[in-house]
């Protein structure tokens, strides 16, 4: 009797499929050990979710919010949460779990050079083959497509870690793989990893190469999402940015250790120079990231320290809530309340201050002094009756007092915006006698960070507020001042 040819092949179309799936399955236990749901997750998204753009990443992929790529680009973006170890199982991935009928407009990569350099032995011939067979064919393959290459960036201690002859391995393997990829006219590199606001601060990491969530959507904000040119990597600056690498390498390697000040209790009270940023991306998270001293970010954004028209927040009343312990009047919306929160009413030892307003006082003509010393709507007499109270509560207490930084604003600073105010360099030279007054600690930051009208756009974010590299140079600098208020 004839048999049915479909129900003959039935068995073996089963079969077949059978045999794929334990091929795969078999192949990706095989490409790492991450759990096989992981993987499986992600190529069921692969293949059955809406999205225009993907992101695969050498980089730890739990550094990135997905929902980031959307909300910041409006382009729906999938991003795999496998972790992946070399170029070959990228594009394995990307065949394997994207459909053929799938347009993508973008494709993100974050790509770890000293992973990909070290698995070829940091042979030139190697790493240029790997790159020509592994990448290049999948970008050309997509020539409509965009494709935004993020390179890892190791924290300095990372690099200081390795042999000097392997640095300079890495270093020569970059420079024969970039090249590559600089020559497809659809990819665009970025590459903040010579940065030292970011590679220098050991706050920034969790680990040597996952950084802390605020800093990793930094960088996604000024990469792969603004990719506005600040940290592009081009055949232009390529050299100029490995050379920064290696000097701060350099440097790092030479310098003595900074001093361990882990036993220090520092608290900042300011404005948004302050205020506007936590965790270690702000002023006080660098000098804990630096030296390790506990901090407390007291400061609030908009805030002078005179007392302006309407009974506004002011350094007088700051003071008040931390000496006495009731933090009613402080607007509670802001991240920095916590801090009062934990320190309000308490002494903690090796307690220092750093007092840092000026520029509002400035912005709203409050009157730099009067002949009532500690007259409150006035800058000085605010600050002299803040301090005095402090002294009083917290007599073994440092205190530094620190001069507003240079602004491009109403003309470099130098208007009046009252009949009672001054220039800004007023209120900076009130400051500095204030000090020496109440023998007390100074920072001239009009001075010496050594901002200018020529270089205020590599420090400022918006001609006032330090950006990241110019809160870095500042908090470098205050570690420096940590030295001569508690010597070591």
């Amino acid at each position: 009797m004839r048999r049915n040819n479909a129900s003959h092949r039935l068995p073996d179309l089963l079969f077949g499929i059978a045999v794929s799936v334990l091929g795969l399955t078999l192949l990706f236990a095989w490409l790492d050990p991450l759990p096989a749901l992981v993987r499986r997750a992600d190529l069921k998204r692969l293949a059955t979710e809406e999205y225009s753009a993907v992101f695969f990443s050498m980089i730890s992929p739990g550094s990135f919010q997905e929902e980031d790529f959307s909300y910041y680009l409006a382009l729906p973006t999938l991003k795999a949460a496998y972790r992946f170890p070399d170029l070959e199982k990228i594009c394995f991935y990307f065949e394997s779990g994207v459909p053929d009928t799938r347009e993508l407009s973008h494709v993100f990569l974050g790509l770890d050079l000293l992973r990909i350099s070290k698995a070829c032995g940091y042979d030139h011939r190697k790493i240029t083959q790997t790159v020509e067979e592994d990448l290049i064919p999948f970008i050309t393959a997509r020539p409509d497509t965009f494709f935004r290459i993020l390179l890892s960036y190791p924290s300095l201690e990372s690099w200081c870690g390795l042999p000097p002859d392997e640095t300079d391995k890495i270093l020569d393997a970059c420079r024969v793989l970039l090249p590559l990829l600089f020559a497809q006219p659809n990819v665009t590199v970025f590459s903040p990893g010579s940065e030292e606001w970011l590679i220098a601060n050991p706050g920034n990491y969790q680990k040597d190469d996952l950084c802390q969530p605020e800093v990793s959507r930094q960088i996604l904000l000024l990469t792969l999402v603004g990719g506005n040119g600040r940290y592009l990597l081009t055949p232009d600056n390529l050299e100029e940015r490995l050379n920064r690498l290696e000097d701060l390498i350099r440097r790092k390697r030479d310098a003595a250790p900074l001093p361990d000040y882990s036993d220090l209790s520092l608290v900042f009270l300011g404005d948004s120079i302050i205020g506007n940023y936590t965790g270690s991306l702000s002023i006080p998270g660098v000098v804990g990231g630096l030296c390790r001293a506990t901090v407390y970010n007291c400061g609030y954004g908009g805030m002078s320290a005179a007392q302006a028209e309407g009974g506004s927040l002011s350094f007088p009343l700051l003071v008040d809530s931390l000496t006495t312990g009731d933090v009613s009047a402080l607007p509670q919306d802001k991240p920095v309340y916590s801090g009062f929160l934990e320190l309000a009413g308490k002494s903690p030892g090796n307690l220092c201050f750093f007092i840092n307003f000026g520029l509002n006082d400035y912005f709203n003509g409050a009157a730099v002094s009067s002949k009532e010393p500690y007259d409150l709507r006035t800058f000085i007499g605010a600050l002299r009756l803040g301090i005095t109270r402090l002294q009083t509560a917290y007599p073994h207490a440092r205190i530094v007092l620190m001069t507003p930084n240079y602004t491009t604003y109403f003309s470099s600073g130098t208007e009046t915006k009252s009949e009672v105010g001054g220039v800004l360099a007023d209120y900076v030279g009130a400051e500095l006698a204030l000090a020496e007054e109440l023998s007390v600690y100074c920072m001239n930051n009009y001075v010496d960070l050594g901002i200018s009208e020529k270089n205020q756009a590599q420090l400022l974010a918006d001609g006032c507020h330090l950006n990241e590299a110019g809160r870095f140079l500042l908090g470098t600098q205050i570690v420096e001042k940590l030295k001569a208020v508690f010597p070591r």
